[in-house]
């Protein structure tokens, strides 16, 4: 079985200090560390924050995801996010390219990531936390341009 180290508050930057060490593996290979990543949080999570997906943004994903892999899979541990998404802004171009950009880079530096699923669907430019993606009552995709991207952007 694999043991999932989660970090302080989850966050990147918490298993990126310097003060945070792995326990040791008594069975080689057994340990993964988790993070949650709403990368860059301005327009993965702030309300109202940025509704539009820049360059910047993509260089904060890839150095982030850099960061970890140097510290981690380098080292033989690999990196799970454990959540992940952008909030639904009415945005949804700029989610999917978002998301095209955030899953391409996690498949090519091995981590394995789960979005998160709030059940919070309708757009909104004033509250946070819209992570609806999937009606589990209809048994439907709420996007299905969503989930178009994210599988496609996760083969190798």
């Amino acid at each position: 079985r694999i043991l999932i180290i989660p970090v302080l508050h989850a966050g990147a930057d918490s298993a990126l200090s310097s003060l945070f060490e792995m326990p040791g593996d008594i069975s080689q290979g057994k340990l993964m560390v988790s993070v949650h990543m709403y990368t860059p949080y301005s327009f993965a999570m702030e309300m109202p924050g940025e509704r539009v997906f820049t360059e910047q943004h993509q260089k904060e994903i890839s150095g982030t995801f850099g960061k970890l892999y140097s510290k981690f899979v380098r080292n033989g541990i690999p990196v799970f996010v454990g959540e992940y998404g952008a909030t639904n802004k009415g945005n949804d171009e700029e989610r999917i390219k978002w998301f095209k950009y955030y899953l391409t880079e996690a498949t090519k530096y091995e981590f394995v990531a789960c979005v998160w699923d709030n059940h919070q669907f309708e757009a909104s430019k004033k509250e946070g936390e819209r992570y609806g993606y999937y009606v589990r009552e209809k048994g439907v995709w709420y996007s299905k341009d969503i989930l178009k991207t994210i599988l496609e952007s996760t083969k190798k």
